[in-house]
Protein backbone atom coordinates (compact mmCIF):
# COMPACT_ATOMS: atom_id res chain seq x y z
CA UNK A 1 0.00 0.00 0.00
CA UNK A 2 1.29 3.43 -1.13
CA UNK A 3 1.36 5.93 1.84
CA UNK A 4 -0.35 8.78 1.68
CA UNK A 5 2.35 12.21 0.81
CA UNK A 6 1.32 15.12 2.12
CA UNK A 7 3.15 18.11 -0.08
CA UNK A 8 3.97 21.02 2.45
CA UNK A 9 1.95 24.45 1.92
CA UNK A 10 3.94 26.98 -0.34
CA UNK A 11 4.20 29.85 1.52
CA UNK A 12 2.14 31.95 -1.28
CA UNK A 13 -1.17 29.23 -0.16
CA UNK A 14 -3.12 29.08 3.22
CA UNK A 15 -4.72 26.37 4.39
CA UNK A 16 -8.47 25.38 3.70
CA UNK A 17 -10.71 25.82 6.32
CA UNK A 18 -12.33 22.74 5.43
CA UNK A 19 -11.99 19.27 3.28
CA UNK A 20 -11.91 20.27 0.50
CA UNK A 21 -11.99 23.75 -0.24
CA UNK A 22 -8.61 25.24 -0.93
CA UNK A 23 -8.17 29.36 -0.21
CA UNK A 24 -6.71 30.79 -3.64
CA UNK A 25 -3.15 32.01 -2.88
CA UNK A 26 -2.23 35.56 -1.26
CA UNK A 27 -0.98 38.30 -3.73
CA UNK A 28 2.55 37.92 -2.76
CA UNK A 29 4.01 35.39 -5.05
CA UNK A 30 5.99 37.55 -6.62
CA UNK A 31 7.64 39.11 -3.21
CA UNK A 32 10.35 37.93 -1.13
CA UNK A 33 9.36 36.68 2.29
CA UNK A 34 10.17 39.31 4.05
CA UNK A 35 8.44 41.84 2.31
CA UNK A 36 5.26 39.62 2.08
CA UNK A 37 5.36 39.86 6.04
CA UNK A 38 5.44 43.32 5.78
CA UNK A 39 2.90 43.66 3.04
CA UNK A 40 0.61 41.52 5.47
CA UNK A 41 1.12 43.07 8.56
CA UNK A 42 0.65 46.63 6.97
CA UNK A 43 -2.70 45.04 6.06
CA UNK A 44 -3.74 43.97 9.55
CA UNK A 45 -2.88 46.90 11.03
CA UNK A 46 -4.83 48.59 8.66
CA UNK A 47 -8.10 46.86 9.53
CA UNK A 48 -7.01 47.43 12.91
CA UNK A 49 -7.62 51.07 12.57
CA UNK A 50 -10.59 50.86 10.38
CA UNK A 51 -12.10 49.42 13.45
CA UNK A 52 -10.64 51.91 15.65
CA UNK A 53 -12.01 54.41 13.51
CA UNK A 54 -14.96 53.01 13.28
CA UNK A 55 -15.99 52.37 16.77
CA UNK A 56 -14.47 56.17 17.33
CA UNK A 57 -17.64 57.15 15.05
CA UNK A 58 -20.05 55.01 16.69
CA UNK A 59 -19.85 56.97 19.66
CA UNK A 60 -19.59 59.96 18.29
CA UNK A 61 -22.72 59.83 16.53
CA UNK A 62 -24.45 58.01 19.49
CA UNK A 63 -23.19 60.88 21.70
CA UNK A 64 -24.48 63.80 19.23
CA UNK A 65 -28.07 61.80 18.97
CA UNK A 66 -28.19 62.21 22.83
CA UNK A 67 -27.28 65.65 22.33
CA UNK A 68 -30.51 65.84 19.95
CA UNK A 69 -33.00 64.03 22.57
CA UNK A 70 -31.71 66.70 25.49
CA UNK A 71 -31.99 69.68 23.42
CA UNK A 72 -35.47 68.29 22.28
CA UNK A 73 -36.61 67.71 26.05
CA UNK A 74 -35.17 71.41 26.99
CA UNK A 75 -37.34 72.86 24.27
CA UNK A 76 -40.31 71.18 25.24
CA UNK A 77 -39.29 72.10 29.15
CA UNK A 78 -39.42 75.84 27.69
CA UNK A 79 -42.63 75.65 26.00
CA UNK A 80 -44.41 75.04 29.07
CA UNK A 81 -42.58 77.26 31.31
CA UNK A 82 -43.60 79.78 28.74
CA UNK A 83 -47.32 79.68 28.59
CA UNK A 84 -47.79 83.13 27.87
CA UNK A 85 -44.76 83.22 24.77
CA UNK A 86 -45.82 84.35 21.34
CA UNK A 87 -45.64 82.02 18.98
CA UNK A 88 -42.80 84.19 17.64
CA UNK A 89 -40.52 83.93 20.61
CA UNK A 90 -41.34 80.21 20.27
CA UNK A 91 -40.64 79.90 16.81
CA UNK A 92 -37.15 81.58 17.27
CA UNK A 93 -36.27 79.53 20.36
CA UNK A 94 -36.98 76.18 18.04
CA UNK A 95 -34.28 77.53 15.57
CA UNK A 96 -31.63 78.11 17.79
CA UNK A 97 -32.21 74.28 19.09
CA UNK A 98 -32.00 73.26 15.63
CA UNK A 99 -28.83 75.34 15.05
CA UNK A 100 -27.04 73.73 18.52
CA UNK A 101 -27.69 70.18 17.35
CA UNK A 102 -26.66 70.66 13.78
CA UNK A 103 -23.59 72.51 15.36
CA UNK A 104 -22.76 69.50 17.82
CA UNK A 105 -22.87 66.89 14.82
CA UNK A 106 -20.25 68.73 13.22
CA UNK A 107 -18.26 68.70 16.44
CA UNK A 108 -17.57 64.97 15.82
CA UNK A 109 -13.35 64.31 15.35
CA UNK A 110 -14.13 61.66 12.85
CA UNK A 111 -15.62 62.73 9.00
CA UNK A 112 -17.02 59.21 9.30
CA UNK A 113 -19.49 60.12 12.12
CA UNK A 114 -19.43 63.97 10.81
CA UNK A 115 -21.39 62.15 8.13
CA UNK A 116 -23.43 60.04 10.09
CA UNK A 117 -24.53 63.23 11.98
CA UNK A 118 -25.41 64.89 8.82
CA UNK A 119 -27.63 62.22 7.36
CA UNK A 120 -29.59 62.15 10.81
CA UNK A 121 -30.37 65.67 10.68
CA UNK A 122 -31.43 65.15 6.94
CA UNK A 123 -33.61 62.73 7.87
CA UNK A 124 -35.09 63.83 11.52
CA UNK A 125 -35.05 67.27 10.82
CA UNK A 126 -38.54 67.41 8.94
CA UNK A 127 -39.27 65.13 11.97
CA UNK A 128 -38.01 67.60 14.80
CA UNK A 129 -40.16 70.84 12.93
CA UNK A 130 -43.24 68.16 13.34
CA UNK A 131 -42.65 67.77 16.67
CA UNK A 132 -41.61 71.21 17.66
CA UNK A 133 -44.97 72.78 15.73
CA UNK A 134 -47.15 70.60 17.68
CA UNK A 135 -46.15 71.96 20.78
CA UNK A 136 -46.02 75.30 19.87
CA UNK A 137 -49.28 75.18 17.98
CA UNK A 138 -50.90 73.55 21.57
CA UNK A 139 -49.51 76.65 23.70
CA UNK A 140 -51.14 79.07 20.63
CA UNK A 141 -54.37 77.40 21.35
CA UNK A 142 -54.05 77.84 25.19
CA UNK A 143 -53.47 81.54 24.66
CA UNK A 144 -56.33 81.27 22.56
CA UNK A 145 -58.18 79.41 24.81
CA UNK A 146 -57.45 82.30 27.89
CA UNK A 147 -58.44 85.65 25.94
CA UNK A 148 -61.83 83.47 24.60
CA UNK A 149 -63.11 82.73 28.15
CA UNK A 150 -61.75 86.26 29.71
CA UNK A 151 -63.92 88.16 26.96
CA UNK A 152 -66.75 85.17 27.13
CA UNK A 153 -66.99 86.21 31.15
CA UNK A 154 -66.94 89.97 30.36
CA UNK A 155 -69.77 89.44 27.98
CA UNK A 156 -71.88 87.20 30.37
CA UNK A 157 -71.54 89.71 33.08
CA UNK A 158 -72.45 92.70 31.10
CA UNK A 159 -75.31 91.04 29.30
CA UNK A 160 -74.34 91.09 25.83
CA UNK A 161 -76.04 88.48 24.27
CA UNK A 162 -75.74 89.28 20.41
CA UNK A 163 -71.30 89.83 21.16
CA UNK A 164 -71.27 86.74 22.92
CA UNK A 165 -73.22 85.11 20.07
CA UNK A 166 -70.71 86.95 17.85
CA UNK A 167 -67.76 85.31 19.46
CA UNK A 168 -68.91 81.93 19.61
CA UNK A 169 -68.72 82.11 15.64
CA UNK A 170 -65.20 83.55 15.47
CA UNK A 171 -64.25 80.73 17.35
CA UNK A 172 -65.80 78.54 14.84
CA UNK A 173 -64.31 79.91 11.79
CA UNK A 174 -61.08 80.49 13.47
CA UNK A 175 -61.11 76.39 14.11
CA UNK A 176 -60.64 76.75 17.51
CA UNK A 177 -64.15 75.32 18.03
CA UNK A 178 -66.20 72.97 16.57
CA UNK A 179 -70.00 73.91 15.29
CA UNK A 180 -71.41 71.30 17.93
CA UNK A 181 -69.51 72.02 20.91
CA UNK A 182 -69.75 75.99 20.23
CA UNK A 183 -73.52 75.45 19.87
CA UNK A 184 -73.49 73.53 23.59
CA UNK A 185 -71.51 75.71 25.63
CA UNK A 186 -73.02 79.27 23.75
CA UNK A 187 -77.05 77.54 25.23
CA UNK A 188 -75.16 76.93 28.65
CA UNK A 189 -73.71 80.32 28.48
CA UNK A 190 -76.86 82.15 27.55
CA UNK A 191 -78.77 80.64 29.87
CA UNK A 192 -76.03 81.75 33.04
CA UNK A 193 -76.54 85.53 30.91
CA UNK A 194 -80.56 85.14 31.42
CA UNK A 195 -80.41 83.96 34.78
CA UNK A 196 -78.21 86.54 36.21
CA UNK A 197 -80.50 89.08 33.97
CA UNK A 198 -83.22 87.84 35.24
CA UNK A 199 -81.75 88.18 38.89
CA UNK A 200 -80.89 91.88 38.14
CA UNK A 201 -84.07 92.64 36.90
CA UNK A 202 -85.66 91.67 40.27
CA UNK A 203 -83.45 93.48 42.31
CA UNK A 204 -83.78 96.43 40.71
CA UNK A 205 -87.40 96.08 41.13
CA UNK A 206 -87.20 95.38 44.62
CA UNK A 207 -85.00 98.41 45.13
CA UNK A 208 -87.87 100.42 43.85
CA UNK A 209 -90.81 99.14 45.88
CA UNK A 210 -88.57 99.38 49.39
CA UNK A 211 -87.37 102.99 48.06
CA UNK A 212 -91.03 103.79 47.57
CA UNK A 213 -91.97 101.91 51.11
CA UNK A 214 -89.27 104.27 52.68
CA UNK A 215 -90.83 107.53 51.29
CA UNK A 216 -94.22 106.67 52.65
CA UNK A 217 -94.20 103.56 54.58
CA UNK A 218 -96.58 101.55 53.36
CA UNK A 219 -95.39 98.33 51.76
CA UNK A 220 -98.49 98.33 49.37
CA UNK A 221 -97.00 101.28 47.66
CA UNK A 222 -93.83 99.48 46.88
CA UNK A 223 -95.71 96.12 45.84
CA UNK A 224 -97.86 98.14 43.78
CA UNK A 225 -94.58 99.89 42.13
CA UNK A 226 -93.36 96.31 41.38
CA UNK A 227 -96.38 95.02 39.73
CA UNK A 228 -96.67 98.25 37.53
CA UNK A 229 -92.92 97.65 35.60
CA UNK A 230 -93.05 96.53 32.19
CA UNK A 231 -91.03 94.05 31.24
CA UNK A 232 -90.70 91.62 33.87
CA UNK A 233 -92.45 88.01 33.77
CA UNK A 234 -95.20 87.04 36.26
CA UNK A 235 -92.15 85.35 38.02
CA UNK A 236 -90.03 87.68 37.92
CA UNK A 237 -92.42 90.15 39.54
CA UNK A 238 -93.36 87.80 42.28
CA UNK A 239 -89.48 87.09 43.26
CA UNK A 240 -89.13 90.90 43.40
CA UNK A 241 -92.10 91.17 46.05
CA UNK A 242 -90.32 88.16 47.70
CA UNK A 243 -87.46 90.18 48.09
CA UNK A 244 -89.03 92.96 48.87
CA UNK A 245 -91.37 91.80 51.70
CA UNK A 246 -88.29 90.30 53.06
CA UNK A 247 -85.93 93.58 53.08
CA UNK A 248 -88.84 95.47 54.78
CA UNK A 249 -89.71 93.04 57.07
CA UNK A 250 -85.42 92.78 58.32
CA UNK A 251 -85.62 96.77 58.27
CA UNK A 252 -88.22 97.22 60.71
CA UNK A 253 -86.88 94.49 62.65
CA UNK A 254 -83.78 96.37 62.19
CA UNK A 255 -85.28 99.55 63.81
CA UNK A 256 -87.18 97.83 66.38
CA UNK A 257 -83.84 96.82 68.10
CA UNK A 258 -82.07 100.12 67.79
CA UNK A 259 -84.97 101.80 69.06
CA UNK A 260 -85.25 99.21 72.35
CA UNK A 261 -81.60 99.94 72.85
CA UNK A 262 -82.47 103.58 72.44
CA UNK A 263 -85.39 103.49 75.29
CA UNK A 264 -82.39 101.10 77.51
CA UNK A 265 -80.25 103.47 76.92
CA UNK A 266 -82.08 106.22 78.12
CA UNK A 267 -83.49 104.37 81.32
CA UNK A 268 -79.54 103.53 82.07
CA UNK A 269 -78.91 107.23 81.59
CA UNK A 270 -81.41 108.66 83.89
CA UNK A 271 -80.41 106.24 86.45
CA UNK A 272 -76.77 107.08 86.51
CA UNK A 273 -77.56 110.63 86.87
CA UNK A 274 -80.01 110.27 89.69
CA UNK A 275 -77.06 108.15 91.72
CA UNK A 276 -74.59 110.69 90.40
CA UNK A 277 -77.16 113.73 92.71
CA UNK A 278 -77.24 111.00 95.23
CA UNK A 279 -73.61 110.73 95.74
CA UNK A 280 -73.13 114.37 95.79
CA UNK A 281 -75.56 115.31 98.25
CA UNK A 282 -78.32 116.67 96.13
CA UNK A 283 -81.80 116.07 96.94
CA UNK A 284 -83.77 114.95 93.98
Amino acid sequence: MTDIAIKPLERTQVPPSRVGEVKPPLSLADLSGEAGLAFATAQFAGARFDDVVKAKAANEHAAFQGIAAAEMEAFDTFVVSKPGASFEELEAERNKMVARIETAGKKATTKLAQQNNKNWMLRNKPNINAQTQTSMEAIRTQQALAAFNLHRKKLITNFKDNELIDLYASQVESGLMTKEFAAAQLAVDLDVLDAAQAKVAVGNASQIGFDLWQETGNLKDGLDAIEAIKGLTGAQKQNAESELKTRVGLREADDKVKAQEAETESVEQVSERLNKRQLDGIET
